[in-house]
């Protein structure tokens, strides 16, 4: 197993309700949230087929970079 495949293994996805408001680490809506992605502010989703997955340890990083600029 390459470095690459290994990478994609130990990659953990969130869904969009863990993200969002009311229970993620994101206060603002599913609306706002797609806005963030459009002006490139928040992170891609990944598709996997019709589900849109959205890497770990990007929304952390989001999530992170929020509180210190506050």
């Amino acid at each position: 197993m390459g470095n690459v495949e290994k990478e994609r293994s130990n990659t953990k996805f969130l869904r969009l309700k863990q993200i969002v408001a009311p229970h993620g680490c994101v206060g603002v809506s599913r609306s706002h949230w797609y806005f963030l992605i459009k002006q490139g502010r928040a992170p891609s989703p990944v598709k996997l087929g019709r589900l849109s997955l959205w890497r770990a340890e990007e929304v952390e990083a989001f999530c992170e970079s929020l509180t210190h600029n506050t």
